[in-house]
């Protein structure tokens, strides 16, 4: 027995509804075909890295045609902005709700974790309290060693490079060594026309 065109409007209707419901995840800003199709599929190694960055774009990320994505990279929204001559290298995470701002010619090594979010401190009940969110800028020419840690809110000035391991609380000026928990600038390098 056919339903009449009526009712199949209704079911479809329905049907699109509940898809809708599976398909974003209350509390992200993205749907589950975001987190398939940007942190899974184009992310993979089987996509070539050009063809990665065109996708990115594609999907409203703005990323230089001359920056590369390593592959494993996830982000958690399109308020991304990577200059030209960057590589971001594998297993980068962007929790980008707020921007996250990477110069040109920036090194960012394996495993970095560029944080946008925060909490208020709350009552005893429940310590994480109302979100707050801050962009993180990286200015020209810098390199971020592998497993570092920015949290929200960092500038980090032109030049200058982040050890391994470190996580970055407060802003780094230009041209120098910043390392440690929290970063701390350790030693001047040399300014370049």
């Amino acid at each position: 027995m056919k339903l009449p065109l009526s009712s199949r409007s209704e079911v479809l209707h329905s049907i699109v509804g509940h898809l809708r419901e599976v398909a974003v995840d209350p509390g992200e800003h993205r749907s589950i075909f975001w987190n398939v199709c940007v942190n899974g599929l184009i992310a993979g190694h089987l996509i070539p890295a050009r063809l990665r960055t065109f996708l990115y774009r594609a999907l409203g990320l703005d990323i230089s045609p001359r920056a590369l994505v390593r592959p494993g990279v996830i982000f958690r929204d399109s308020k991304v902005t990577i200059g030209a001559g960057s590589t971001v290298n594998y297993r980068c995470i962007f929790d980008n709700r707020e921007g996250v701002i990477i110069g040109k010619g920036v090194g960012v090594g394996i495993g970095v974790i560029f944080l946008n979010t925060d909490h208020e401190l709350a009552n005893p009940k429940r310590r994480a309290g109302p979100s707050k969110w801050a962009s993180v800028h990286v200015g020209d020419g810098v390199f971020i060693g592998s497993s570092v840690t920015i949290l929200p809110g960092v500038n980090i000035a032109r030049g200058s490079v982040i050890a391994a391991g470190a996580v970055v609380t407060r802003d780094c000026g230009p041209d120098g060594v910043y390392a440690g928990t929290p970063a701390r600038r350790i030693r001047e390098l040399p300014v370049h026309a």
